[in-house]
């Protein structure tokens, strides 16, 4: 996937559900963010990409839906 519009500095993540949401701007938690991009049951294993190229050209890797949990401590 590429964000043409969110720089790698921008770039947040936040669980929803079994939803992963990359977006830029701050969301209190649970709270559904207005912009960016929702991958829909990422956390139901439903994986199906490792990398995000952000608008600054960083290449920024995803975890795979095992290691998914790691990635919010």
């Amino acid at each position: 996937m590429v964000l043409t519009n969110i720089n790698a500095q921008q770039l947040l993540f936040d669980r929803v559900g079994n939803d992963l949401y990359v977006h830029q701007y701050s969301v209190f938690e649970g709270q559904t963010p207005d912009d960016g991009v929702r991958l829909k049951d990422w956390f139901a294993g439903s994986a199906t990409m490792d990398v995000i190229k952000t608008a600054d050209g960083q290449y920024i890797g995803l975890p795979t839906s095992n290691d998914a949990f790691a990635m919010f401590g």
